[in-house]
């Protein structure tokens, strides 16, 4: 048996991706055609990266990179949706990847050796995760995580490499949206988590659909109103969907104690010791924050700005429990005066707690 746990090894058997994609042979008869193309586009995991593809050879055996096909996209299609007219109705998710199957003869002939390294379990290649609910008037975030594991790197993919990962907000009632993308195309994302940041119009409560996606033009300077740009699915497969719907809301006031510490770590370098106590309810760690604001300008340098919490995407903070994490360090430069640090601690965009941190002259 050349296959174990969804994954198939050499010496391969006719039989083996019949038997791993859950496939029954037709009349009896297994057939390298008919299990490398169009009738299994529906039951192969296209993000395994050995799987059958495009490629002008009958022996790649002495091929490094056959396994990316041709076009440089290791079989998959991303599905093009214009822009925004052409997204789908309220609540329903982009199309999703699609198989690039060969289709027999010269140029794209079948190989059964294509399924030798094939893994059916192999991992989605991202994962999406937005705020939990959107607020008028304020920020909205929605985070792209990339996977450690996954077999396929998102910048490897020739169509998407020159792309940038945006997010669009869409109020479903009235139709209205807000599009941005990060600042750097596919290519140039080395870190694991990127984050992309709209600003929220006072939209009426509601429910929202929050679409990732992947831009042929870059648009990071602002939350725009409309795509003016071809656009591509991020929806990899059914195990991880680039669309979800998060509920408009008001802030919950008292949610969360915020308290801090004003660490001395030498001479004028200062940072805050922030602590989160949940009230109400309980809240994904990665998505507290404290903006910190010198007054007057130029009072203090370094450190002014969003300190976000570091804790890994997914881990909770329960109700009654506490999670504290340290903000940039800051230096004091004006010390001849009265300054102040303005504080502002948020979960997600919403404002939560503000107040000033009086530094006295010296």
């Amino acid at each position: 048996m050349a296959h174990s746990n969804g994954k198939i090894t050499a010496p391969i058997n006719l039989s083996d991706p019949y038997y791993v994609l859950g496939i029954g042979p037709v009349n009896g008869v297994y057939d390298v055609g008919y299990i490398c193309g169009e009738a299994v586009k529906d039951r192969i995991n296209i993000l395994s990266r050995i799987k059958p593809v495009k490629y002008p050879a009958l022996f790649t055996g002495n091929i490094a990179d056959w396994y990316k096909a041709a076009n440089g996209n290791f079989g998959i299609v991303l599905p093009a949706s214009g822009s925004s007219s052409a997204l789908p109705s309220a609540g329903q998710p982009m199309q999703r990847w699609g198989f690039d199957y060969p289709t027999g003869g010269s140029s794209e002939p079948f190989r059964l050796t294509d399924y030798v390294g094939y893994n059916h379990n192999a991992p989605t290649i991202f994962s999406m995760h937005p705020d939990p609910a959107v607020y008028p008037n304020s920020e909205f975030r929605c985070s792209i995580l990339l996977k450690q594991n996954a077999e396929i790197s998102i910048n490897e993919i020739g169509f998407i490499r020159t792309a940038y990962i945006g997010c669009i907000i869409r109020h479903q009632a009235t139709g209205e949206l807000r599009f941005r993308t990060l600042n750097r195309s596919v290519m140039e994302m080395m870190s694991q988590e990127y984050v992309v940041t709209l600003s929220v119009p006072n939209w009426s409560d509601g429910k929202i659909d929050v679409y990732m996606v992947a831009s042929m033009t870059e648009a990071s300077e602002q939350s725009y109103p409309s795509v003016n740009t071809t656009i591509y699915s991020l929806n990899q497969s059914h195990l991880e969907t680039a669309h979800e719907v998060r509920t408009l809301a008001k802030p919950e006031p008292n949610s969360f104690k915020f308290e801090y510490r004003v660490v001395n770590e030498f001479a004028n370098e200062y940072h805050l010791e922030c602590t989160f106590t949940s009230i109400k309810g309980a809240w994904e760690k990665a998505r507290f924050s404290v903006m910190l604001e010198s007054e007057p300008p130029g009072a203090f340098l370094g450190g002014m700005g969003e300190s976000l919490s570091p804790a890994p995407i997914g881990e909770m903070l329960s109700q009654g429990e506490s999670y504290t994490f340290n903000s940039q360090s800051f230096t004091r430069v004006q010390t001849s005066q009265n300054n102040y640090v303005n504080y502002t601690a948020r979960y997600l965009g919403d404002n939560y707690q503000a107040g000033s941190i009086l530094f006295r002259a010296k």
